[in-house]
């Protein structure tokens, strides 16, 4: 334990103070206890009625332009600090939400591939969820159970965004339908090196998750065995690896016309111009490179058919 963590204290929320909330959505009831935010100067989402229709929610995307972007809509949103109690200063902030997301493209949801393929999506199309950084998100996968099957796994985030030393978080994901995904994301925020904070946060996070109820509606139970009595043999992978998918190195403006520099060995004859045309040849070469990467990435995504199959043929090789 450090110097710190001895003599100075930290000061956060209560955990034994707890605020229930109860949504209900279409008939899925969702019910947690919420701690305090001790006055944390970051406003809470909430929504605007406890009983929603799943089916007729307002969702919406951070790219409005981009259709391969999930749609989103956001339940309940908690942030809590925790700080030195004598000598002040913030050590660590904890963050949750809670959404839905609409996947059409996946369904049926409770089909383990499609779920899988549907997570790939998610971490590489939707800004804000995780992080996008191939090979830093679907950390530890593994399979959550509470009367409910989750899936969840971890990530790193950047810390330049937030100047802090260390970003890391946990997503839990539920079908809630064949097409509506249940998203629970704790973001990890660590401004100091204190293992007591990591200890508090992650303790905040178990308290919460515990006290997580869910139950089915009717439709989502019925959908759900349906897909179970079709497909038996089709289980959730216990584990997975990190997810990786491939990526573009991005030049700037400066370091292409570096690179078209060296090329030439500095040397253009025709002056400025000459310049200029070449940089805009190798910046429309550079555009096209990464939407041909980003079309194959995102037509992976799609291969649950393929994955599906070969269960089936294990399956009855196995019978």
């Amino acid at each position: 334990m450090s110097f710190l963590d001895s003599f100075c204290p930290l000061w956060g929320p209560n955990i034994k103070r707890r605020l229930e909330r109860r949504i209900n959505l279409s008939g899925t009831s969702i019910i947690l206890d919420v701690p305090d935010n001790n006055d944390y100067p970051c406003p809470e989402a909430e929504p605007e009625s406890q009983a929603i229709n799943l089916y007729d929610l307002n969702y919406s995307r951070w790219e409005s332009t981009d259709h391969f972007e999930s749609e989103r809509f956001g339940l309940l949103g908690r942030a809590w600090q925790y700080k030195r109690r004598l000598i002040g200063g913030n050590v660590a902030d904890v963050r949750m939400n809670i959404s839905v997301f609409r996947m059409p493209e996946f369904q049926s949801l409770f089909r383990p591939r499609r779920l899988e393929c549907a997570v790939e999506r998610l971490i590489f199309a939707t800004p804000n969820f995780s992080t996008q950084e191939s090979g830093k998100n679907r950390l530890n996968w593994q399979i959550a159970e509470d009367g409910n099957r989750w899936v969840q796994f971890e990530y790193k985030g950047e810390t330049a965004l937030y100047g802090c030393k260390e970003h890391m978080g946990v997503v839990r994901l539920l079908p809630l339908s064949d097409e509506h995904l249940l998203s629970v994301v704790f973001r990890f925020i660590y401004y100091s090196d204190s293992e007591i904070a990591r200890k508090k946060c992650l303790a905040l996070m178990d308290t919460i998750m515990a006290s997580f109820r869910l139950t089915l509606s009717e439709d989502a139970i019925r959908q759900k065995n349906e897909v179970e009595k079709l497909y038996p043999y089709e289980k959730i992978s216990a584990h997975l690896p990190p997810y990786e998918f491939e990526t573009v190195k991005v030049l700037s403006e400066w370091e292409i016309a570096d690179k078209v520099g060296e090329q030439l060995n500095h040397d253009f004859p025709d002056g400025f111009k000459q310049l200029e045309k070449l940089c805009a040849i190798e910046e429309a070469k550079q555009e096209l490179k990464i939407k041909e990467v980003r079309e194959h990435v995102l037509e992976s995504h799609m291969r649950f058919e393929e994955l599906e199959r070969q269960d089936y043929e294990k399956y009855i090789f196995n019978k």
